[in-house]
Order: C-alpha cells, then structure tokens, then sequence
C-alpha cells in the first residue's frame, strides 16, 4: 500500500492551491506546478457583472428604439425592433443566468417598450384613418 504525502492528490488534476491561496494549482501526478488558474468562485461574481450590465444595456436600447419618432413614410419597424431587442435582453437575462433584479428590469424594459410600440401602433393607425377620411370626402366633392 502507498501513501500520498499531505495535500498531494493521487492523480492529475486541477484542486485548490495547497499554499491556501484563493486559487487552483495544477498537480501532474507527481508534483505540484506553477500553472494556477482564479477558483470558480472569483469569475462567478465579474461573469454576472458582465451579464447583468449586457442586458441592462440591450434592455435599454431596446425600449429607445421603440420610443422613437415615426411617420406615416417610413412605418414602425425600427419600433418593433426596439421591441425584439428589449425581448432578447429578457431571454439573456434567463439563459445567461442573470440576477433577479436583473430579470425584473429586463421584465419591465420590455413592457414599457411593449406599451410604447402598441400606443405608436395605435397613433399610427389613426393618423391613417384620419388621412384616408379627408382623402376620402376631398375626392367626392
């Protein structure tokens, strides 16, 4: 029967830095090397960081773009797009494994953006109608 010395594993392998850093060493199955790598836990909190600033992000530009202007030329497509990016921050938001604060925000950046296309919607709708009504009775007169 052999016996592995203290905090020496018996294969190779990645395990916690045998020093007590907050960090992983590298065992090649006979010693320890100077390969470290940061512990799980230390890129956890930046990976969140950096996916809870994303998709607050593309949750804002989403709800801009459905809040700006339009015309009867040029429709509200770029309005609906606004909508779709807002929506893809949400999905982020769960596939990425945000923050529930971050779910929420994304929550509510999609249906203030939601509301602003479906009231520019309707705006547009009746700016039409009224257009089609005043063509309408110039052409009978």
């Amino acid at each position: 029967m052999t016996t592995q010395p203290y905090n020496q594993p018996a294969t190779a392998g990645w395990y916690p830095d045998p020093s007590g850093a907050p960090r992983q060493r590298y065992f090649n199955g006979m010693q320890w090397t100077d390969a470290c790598t940061p512990l799980a836990d230390d890129v956890a909190p930046r990976k969140r960081t950096a996916i809870s600033l994303g998709v607050i992000v593309l949750g804002i530009v989403g709800l801009v773009m459905s809040m700006q202007s339009t015309s009867l030329m040029n429709g509200t497509g770029s309005i609906w797009l606004g909508v779709v990016i807002a929506a893809v921050a949400l999905a982020a938001s769960f596939f990425l494994g945000g923050a529930t604060w971050v779910k929420v925000v994304a929550s509510i950046l999609l249906a203030i953006a939601l509301f602003s296309a479906l009231y520019m919607e309707h705006q547009m709708t009746e700016k039409r109608t009224e257009i089609s009504q005043m063509l309408s009775s110039s052409y009978r007169s």
